[in-house]
C-alpha cells in the first residue's frame, strides 16, 4: 500500500511502520505520534462541540414543546367552552322544535281524521254505484256472449257442412281419376300385347321366307309395308277415340243424376300426364316409338 491513505486508515503512516518508501527519522519522536495526538485533540474538540450543540437543541425543543402544550391546552379549553354553549343552544332549539312539531302533529291528525271520514263516505257511495254498473255490464256481456256463441255454433255447422261437401267432391274426383288411369293402363297393356303378337308373327314369317329364298327389298315392297302400318295405326286411333267418347257419355249421365251443391267453387283444370297427352294427340306410346325408330 505504500504510505497509505488517512480515510481508509491503511498504509505506513497509519500503522506507524517503516520501509523503503517511508524511512525513519533520527529524532526519537515519530510522525505517527505527533499526528495521532493532533487527531485525538481534533476529535475531542469536535465531540465537545457536538455535545454542546445537542444540549442547546434539546433545551430549545423542550421550551418549544412546553409552549405548544400550553397553547393546545388553552385552545382545547376555549373549544370546550364554545361546544358547551353550542350544545345548550341546540338543546333549547330542539325542545322548542319538538313542542311545535307535537302541536302540528295533533292538528294534522285531526284534519286527517276528518278527511278520512269524508273520503270513506264518498268511497262507500262510489262503491255502491260501481257495483250497480258492474252488475248491469255483466248482464249485457252475458247476453252478448250467448249471442256470439250461438252465431259461432251456426258458423261451425255451416263450415263443417261445406268441408264435408268438399271432401266428398274430392273423393269423387280421385275415384274418377283412378278409373281413368286404370282404363288407360289397360288400353296400353292391350296395345303392347298386340304389338308383341304382331312382331312375333313377323319374325316367324321372316324366318320362313329366309329359309326358302333370300329376297332383296325393292321400293314397291317398302311402300306396301308403310301403307299397311298406316292402316293399322288408323284402326287403333279410331278404337281409342270410340272408348274416350263412351267414357265421356257415362260421366255426363252420372253427373246429370246427382244434384250439385250451391256456391260450388270452379274445379281446377286437371294436369295432363304423358298418357293423357298422347291420347289427346290421337297416338299411343307404341306408335310414337315406331315413328322414332323409323326416323333413326
Amino acid at each position: 500500500m505504500g504510505k497509505g491513505d488517512r480515510k481508509t486508515k491503511r498504509g505506513k503512516i497509519v500503522r506507524g511502520t517503516y520501509g523503503v518508501r517511508r524511512r525513519r527519522k533520527k529524532s526519537n519522536k515519530t510522525l505517527w505520534d505527533v499526528k495521532a495526538k493532533e487527531l485525538q485533540t481534533e476529535a475531542e474538540e469536535e465531540e465537545k462541540a457536538k455535545a454542546e450543540a445537542k444540549a442547546e437543541e434539546e433545551e430549545k425543543a423542550e421550551v418549544e414543546v412546553k409552549a405548544k402544550e400550553e397553547e393546545k391546552a388553552k385552545a382545547e379549553a376555549e373549544a370546550k367552552a364554545k361546544e358547551e354553549e353550542k350544545a345548550e343552544a341546540e338543546a333549547e332549539a330542539k325542545e322548542e322544535e319538538k313542542a311545535e312539531a307535537e302541536a302540528k302533529a295533533k292538528e294534522e291528525e285531526k284534519a286527517e281524521a276528518e278527511a278520512k271520514a269524508k273520503e270513506e263516505e264518498k268511497a262507500e257511495a262510489k262503491a255502491e254505484e260501481e257495483e250497480k254498473a258492474k252488475a248491469e255490464a255483466k248482464a249485457k256481456e252475458e247476453e252478448k256472449a250467448k249471442a256470439e256463441a250461438e252465431a259461432k255454433e251456426e258458423e261451425k255447422a255451416k263450415a263443417e257442412a261445406e268441408a264435408k261437401a268438399k271432401e266428398e267432391e274430392k273423393a269423387k274426383a280421385k275415384e274418377e281419376e283412378k278409373a281413368e288411369a286404370e282404363a288407360e293402363a289397360k288400353e296400353e297393356e292391350k296395345a303392347k300385347a298386340e304389338e308383341k303378337a304382331k312382331e312375333e308373327e313377323e319374325k316367324v314369317e321372316k324366318k320362313k321366307t329366309a329359309k326358302k329364298k333370300p329376297v332383296e327389298k325393292t321400293k314397291a315392297t317398302e311402300k306396301k309395308g308403310t301403307a299397311e302400318k298406316k292402316k293399322a295405326g288408323k284402326k287403333e286411333e279410331t278404337g281409342e277415340k270410340k272408348s274416350a267418347e263412351k267414357k265421356k257419355e257415362t260421366n255426363i249421365k252420372k253427373t246429370a243424376g246427382k244434384k250439385q251443391p250451391e256456391k260450388k267453387k270452379e274445379a281446377a283444370p286437371k294436369k295432363k300426364t304423358g298418357k293423357s297427352k298422347a291420347k289427346a294427340e290421337g297416338k299411343s306410346g307404341t306408335e310414337k316409338k315406331k315413328e322414332e325408330d323409323k326416323e333413326k
